[in-house]
């Protein structure tokens, strides 16, 4: 997670979406690719707070109306970045062929554990990237517990909408994750995993298992 480590400093601006552009070909996806990787290296020696569009534009190589025909600001691309990086993590630390059962519930919340530690070590909570951060990561954590939900409805019938339950539950490990990745004297990694487990297993468990029962 190395975008994590040069990034601190951002302050709390909100984040609009830019339109992206209309043409689908590679010659566009290798332009967008490019802003990527130079907002990275550039981040890499300045830090966020300090980055220009003009410092990210000029190492791609483009002018500043490319930059706008993909992104807002650079606050735009930071979440778009965060997202990649949360997707990738994911990626790596899952089952290719993740779904909603017990092992992978377990799997994921440990990783999410991990991630915030990680952020949260490099960071000072005062200092950090936090509501952009943690603003993408939860929104993502929400798409991929819903994927999940919606590939397992065929075996399970719940009493409430996925949506529902994919807010409860990516919530509740998103909540969880934050507080114990920033105190001081906290559970082991391992302890708190289980914890959250226990709670949201057995509690999704009950709202299935009483809808298939009816």
């Amino acid at each position: 997670m190395a975008l994590v480590s040069v990034i601190c400093g951002i302050d709390k601006k909100g984040v609009q979406m830019a339109k992206a552009p209309k043409e689908n070909d590679l010659r566009v996806q290798r332009t967008r690719q490019s802003l990527k990787n130079a907002s990275r290296e550039v981040l890499q020696e300045k830090g966020f707070s300090a980055v220009s569009v003009q410092d990210i534009t000029g190492r791609a190589m483009v002018n500043r109306s490319t930059f706008y025909a993909h992104f807002t600001d650079k606050y735009e691309l930071l979440t778009i970045l965060f997202r990649e990086q949360f997707q990738e993590t994911m990626a790596s630390k899952l089952p290719s062929t993740s779904s909603w059962e017990p092992q992978t519930l377990l799997l994921l919340i440990e990783a999410v554990l991990d991630y915030f530690d990680v952020f949260y070590g490099h960071c000072q909570p005062a200092q950090n990237t936090g509501p952009i951060f943690e603003h993408a990561t939860q929104e993502e954590l929400y798409t991929l517990v819903l994927t999940w939900l919606r590939q397992d409805a065929e075996n399970k019938r719940w009493q409430v909408p996925a949506e529902t339950v994919a807010q409860i539950v990516s919530w509740g490990i998103f909540g969880a994750a934050v507080k114990w990745s920033q105190e001081a004297h906290r559970k082991s990694k391992r302890q708190m995993t289980q914890d959250i487990f226990q709670v949201i297993n057995e509690g999704t468990m009950h709202f299935f298992t009483k809808a298939v029962g009816k």
